[in-house]
């Protein structure tokens, strides 16, 4: 719920009353009063940057992926 907690409130809110209260998009849309197509867009880039924040990937590849050289 910290990770949420960084979001902004244009993606939060949605994303909140989307899973938590289970509003659909339509409903989301008339109560912060924007197109249905933008809830959606914040929900998902929002669950998408909140993921990220929970399960950093490091930026350099893993050599655990590379073939052992003899």
């Amino acid at each position: 719920m910290e990770a949420l907690g960084h979001l902004k409130a244009d993606f939060r809110v949605p994303i909140i009353l989307k899973h938590y209260y289970g509003f659909s998009y339509e409903e989301i849309a008339r109560i912060v009063k924007v197109p249905e197509g933008t809830v959606k867009s914040r929900v998902h880039k929002g669950i998408k940057t909140v993921r990220k924040e929970l399960n950093p990937v490091n930026e350099e590849p893993s050599n655990l992926s590379k073939p052992l050289r003899q």
